[in-house]
């Protein structure tokens, strides 16, 4: 947890030019992102694609446990992470007297 004795807080000015820089930096990450999967999908032809898709299941055969999950969420199987609450929460409902 942080020390809060060593917060400093943000003027408005301040917390406007640091949200204005990580909008920028997201916004040029987001866009090399888009780059890299155009290329790939311009160069990604279906004997490649069925290669690399045997290759996966080959090494899933040889015991690669990490080439398995990746297959296994490819075909939409990856279980889903579920938070178990251990203190439901308790509504009280009063009812009006009548």
């Amino acid at each position: 947890m942080a020390n809060t004795q060593n917060l400093k807080i943000l003027t408005s000015e301040e917390a406007r030019k640091y949200g204005r820089k990580g909008g920028i930096a997201s916004g040029k990450a987001r866009a090399m992102r888009k780059t890299f999967r155009e290329a790939i999908n311009d160069n990604l032809d279906d004997k490649t694609l069925e290669a690399m898709i045997k290759a996966m299941i080959k090494e899933t055969k040889k015991g690669n446990t990490r080439a398995f999950e990746l297959l296994r969420d490819t075909v939409g199987e990856k279980p889903i992470e579920q938070i178990q609450n251990i203190n439901p929460p308790v509504i009280k409902i009063e009812r009006p007297k009548e």
